[in-house]
């Protein structure tokens, strides 16, 4: 697996392990009798179902007046609300008539991060910049009854960045991102720090004047006289996040996954709600999330700056069932988004996930061909190589052709998409897997590179290969990782899936052979350098001209062709079981992952999107960001990413692959025999999933 590749799959895995930890320990109905939770810390909260199981939430946009823009800020006062926007425009209203009025901040710049209101004053947290590694946190306070805004500089904090602030018993909270809590005075001065021995503060909640502070999987009750903490009961494990909230009686346990009530007394846990079934998904906190005496939510939504109400409502659920089927450990924040923006906007359906463990993957082949249970299946991208689940072939005995659907859709075309990127979807005609984000695999060179040696075929690289001096590498990786990206290329570039055959015995693969066993080795720590980079293509073209002290030409992986560039699957591909009796919702699930709104942010986390116009924004966002990346370069980004066929693949034909190419890196067979092996089993598999 790519370094790029593994390391993302860390963060995706840690993401979800501090998003998805419970907040307490569930047992049966009638739990709690028997087993109470002590104000001490003994044991764990004790949970049941909802005492109300028929009550659901439902949630409504508020209206937002002209000129307001993204809210990134938001507290109450009672039943007066305030909001900030991206351009640090003050915003109130009264909520039951939400009747707007812009207040006057008088503050030039800045970037709001978290607000609180009480004692007669509102006290916003802005950064001087919008992203900052060092605290460069100040405070605006605004006299509501004078109508005039302070700034106050704040006293730098001891470890990271301010993220969030409080209002309790006329003193403000500011917690940290590194979980420092510390103590100002409500006109900003800097009072004192608490700090939670062998532990950090996760987050703070106001339950009427009562401040509550989570801190090593423990609720603890704040005394901000002293700064001292008094465990109370655990609420999750020790590094499970919740956000912090403002509510006049009830403490509430909220984390990206759920909403549960808690008895401070007890430790008794209630379960309301979980975000998913009333179209929400959280990675970063709600904005200025607010529990009201009318027992309704408030908040604004961090992903489109939208303020939101979520209500009770006795009405049943009586939507049904979409199942996602998802592989292990492959999720991000645009399966999540996808789904809350469905479950929000549809009537007759409700998305829920169901997760395969690695242990399913055997025998998941099996269990799909009988399964009427999964409506869309999404098991990974080719960058998991590790991944059992890429085994799984895309044919037309377990999913549907999506062609049909995508022809039909009345606001996304086939012409939507980059062509290479939806050619490459195609399988004889069919698209029975749909891909929504991707990355350009290549080779980068110097421009006196991509001169010398044209054309670019087997012969070229292997002539330079044998002119390169003993102290440099071939490429800029290790052998192991360059062996992984070029039989990743070999696997889409010697298979026909259309017509179920393959060319692993052709002159060019036993070249390839050759290729992988003479490159010389490249070694960071001791290689002068490299002459060429292998693999994803960065937006980060400073970096090749540096290190190659030279403007570059991505001139692809040598073929007989001239040089071939792929794609990596960064997300997906999707699909839609042909077993599904839901096909319609499910394509209007899928459809989702390719509309602007998950295409220009959450798609853009892990990969390119495929939909052109939103690479094109994409593209633009870069160049304002980037001041060292001319328009000539991203035209020439552009221009690879165009040109781009076919996908790397890591499932079962790279697999077979790779088996058999080690037994020649190890001398046991030569290129000749091996090339002979490779394709006949590859040529066997083929004929068996696709003939």
């Amino acid at each position: 697996m790519k370094i790029i590749g593994r390391i993302l799959s860390v963060v995706l895995l840690l993401s979800m392990l501090l998003c998805l930890a419970a907040c307490g320990k569930a047992t049966e109905p009638g739990a709690a009798s028997e087993a109470p939770t002590t104000a001490n810390g003994e044991g764990a909260p004790v949970s049941s179902e909802p005492s109300q199981p028929s009550m659901r939430y439902i949630a409504k946009a508020l209206p937002k007046p002209d000129g307001m823009g993204e809210v990134k800020a938001m507290a109450m006062d009672g039943s007066t609300l305030y909001a900030v926007d991206e351009n640090l425009s003050l915003f109130s209203a009264e909520l039951d008539s939400l009747s707007w009025t812009e207040l006057d901040l008088d503050v030039a710049e800045g970037y709001p991060l978290s607000m609180t209101v009480g004692g007669g004053r509102l006290c916003l947290l802005a950064g001087k910049e919008k992203n900052g590694f060092e605290d460069d946190t100040f405070f605006i306070i605004y006299d509501l009854e004078a109508k005039t805004a302070q700034i106050a500089e704040k006293e730098p904090l001891t470890d990271g960045r301010a993220k969030s602030i409080s209002y309790v018993q006329d003193k403000l909270l500011v917690l940290s991102d590194f979980g420092g809590l510390y103590e100002y005075s409500a006109d900003g001065e800097y009072v004192d720090i608490c700090t939670p021995e062998g532990t950090y503060a996760s987050s703070v909640a106001v339950v009427g004047d009562k401040p509550y502070v989570t801190s090593g999987g423990q609720l603890c009750a704040l005394n901000v006289d002293t700064l001292d903490l008094t465990a109370m009961f655990p609420v999750g494990e020790e590094y499970t996040s919740y956000f912090s909230y403002v509510s006049p009686d009830a403490l509430l346990c909220v984390t990206g996954d759920s909403v549960t009530r808690l008895d401070a007394e007890t430790g008794f846990a209630e379960p309301l709600f979980n975000w998913l079934d009333t179209g929400f998904a959280f990675y970063s906190s709600p904005i200025g999330l607010t529990l009201t005496a009318a027992g309704e939510l408030i908040f604004a939504d961090p992903a489109d700056g939208e303020i939101y109400c979520l209500s009770q409502t006795d009405a049943p659920e009586t939507r049904r069932e979409l199942t996602i089927g998802v592989g292990v450990g492959v999720s991000g924040t645009f399966l999540s988004r996808a789904m809350a923006i469905f479950n929000m906007n549809n009537p007759d359906y409700i998305a829920v996930r169901r997760d395969f463990a690695m242990e399913d993957a055997d025998k998941l082949p099996a269990e799909l061909a009988t399964s009427n249970d999964i409506d869309v299946l999404f098991l990974g991208s080719s960058i998991d190589n590790e991944s059992a689940f890429r085994s799984v072939p895309l044919k037309s005995t377990l999913f549907v052709d999506l062609l049909p659907y995508l022809d039909a859709d009345p606001e996304l075309s086939r012409e939507d998409f980059i062509p290479g990127a939806f050619d490459s979807m195609l399988q004889n005609g069919h698209l029975y897997g749909i891909v929504p984000g991707v990355y350009p695999d290549t080779i980068t060179a110097p421009v006196s590179v991509a001169e010398d040696y044209a054309p670019w075929d087997m012969n070229a690289i292997l002539r330079l290969n044998a002119a390169l001096p003993e102290d440099h590498g071939l490429f800029d990786f290790s052998p192991e990782l360059s062996l992984e990206t070029l039989l990743e290329y070999a696997c889409a570039r010697f298979v026909d899936r259309d017509n179920a055959a393959c060319s692993f015995d052709s002159e060019e693969f036993i070249a390839l052979l050759r290729l992988l066993d003479e490159a010389k080795p490249y070694d960071r720590s001791a290689s002068s350098g490299s002459a060429l980079s292998i693999g994803r293509a960065s937006m980060n073209i400073s970096h090749y001209k540096a290190n190659f002290n030279s403007d570059i030409a991505y001139i692809g992986f040598p073929s007989a062709d001239g040089g071939q560039s792929i794609f990596t699957q960064s997300i997906g591909p999707f699909s839609i079981m042909a077993s599904s009796e839901n096909k319609d919702a499910a394509w209007q699930f899928v459809r989702i992952l390719f509309t602007p709104q998950l295409q220009n942010n959450e798609v853009c986390a892990f990969g390119l999107p495929v939909i052109e116009s939103c690479l094109d924004k994409y593209l633009e966002r870069h160049m304002a960001q980037d001041d060292t990346t001319t328009q000539e370069d991203l035209d020439k980004y552009k221009a690879l990413i165009m040109s781009c066929r076919g996908f790397a693949d890591g499932g079962a034909v790279y697999t077979i692959a790779n088996e058999e190419v080690n037994k020649y890196l190890g001398g046991g067979k030569t290129a000749e025999d091996v090339a002979k092996s490779i394709q006949s089993r590859v040529s066997i598999y083929l004929s068996e999933q696709f003939g």
